[in-house]
Parts: structure tokens; C-alpha cells; sequence
């Protein structure tokens, strides 16, 4: 009976414990990011391949001039940046470059659980008074200035 009665304290302290099928498991997933290429909407050359602009120019903010991540990448003739959305919503930032452009753009956020974790998601990104094309390249928008 005492055997009975072990067995069946143990079998309850496991079951109001539980077991977490995510235990362990690291959920680190980096916020959102997204490249930009700036091309000249005259000679459809980027802009700082040119030197029309100089990569140090370049200001991201938010909505409360906070700035915002962006990481200038010039490579082989390329000249691009990657913005980074460390955010769980959506936002709308401001692209500077020089004394002369000002880009408003609204990137939207999406959550998207599955399995153990919650990710964010890029859904849209709106540049708002420029000619934009995404390029074949996943994740990187072109900006005719």
C-alpha cells in the first residue's frame, strides 16, 4: 500500500510540473532586416558608386528622431545598406541622405509564431514620394532618387 501510494505522489508532482515541449529551446531571432540600393533615377547608376553621395550622409530615424540600425555595405562596386527594424510593430522611419533627400517610408511588421517561437516578419514596406522596385534579390528594395 506504501509502494501504491509513492508511486502515485510521484506520478502527481509530474504532472502538476508538466513538461514543457520548449524547454531548452533558444528562441533568438533577429529583428527584421531589408536592403536598400539608391539609384540615380537619371542614370539609373547607384548613387554612391558615383560618389553623388557619400555613404557617410546617410541619417535613419524614427518618427521620434530616434535613430534607427543601418549598416552601409560597399563591396565589389556595390553599394547598398541594410536597415534593421528592431521592432514588434510597424514603423515609420525617415531615409536621409545628403542635404537634399528625404525618404519617408512605413515598414510593416508581422508576427508570426511557430513551434517554440515568435518571429517578425517584413510584410510591406511603403517608400513614400519615390519610384521604388524590388530587385531579384530577396529582401533588397531599389529607390530611384
Amino acid at each position: 500500500m506504501r509502494n501504491i501510494f509513492m508511486i502515485a505522489s510521484v506520478f502527481i508532482i509530474l504532472l502538476m510540473n508538466g513538461c514543457d515541449r520548449c524547454d531548452g529551446i533558444a528562441c533568438v531571432t533577429g529583428p527584421p532586416v531589408f536592403s536598400v540600393e539608391l539609384i540615380d533615377s537619371e542614370t539609373g547608376v547607384n548613387v554612391f558608386t558615383s560618389k553623388k553621395y557619400d555613404s557617410k550622409s546617410i541619417q535613419l530615424t524614427d518618427e521620434a528622431n530616434q535613430a534607427v540600425y543601418l549598416n552601409f555595405i560597399s563591396e565589389n562596386n556595390i553599394n547598398i545598406f541594410n536597415i534593421s527594424i528592431d521592432s514588434e510593430k510597424s514603423r515609420k522611419i525617415i531615409l536621409k541622405v545628403g542635404a537634399d533627400v528625404v525618404i519617408p517610408m512605413e515598414v510593416n511588421i508581422r508576427e508570426g509564431s511557430g513551434g517554440c517561437c515568435t518571429n517578425y516578419f517584413i510584410d510591406d514596406i511603403k517608400v513614400i514620394g519615390y519610384d521604388v522596385k524590388a530587385s531579384e534579390k530577396a529582401g533588397l528594395i531599389i529607390i530611384k532618387i
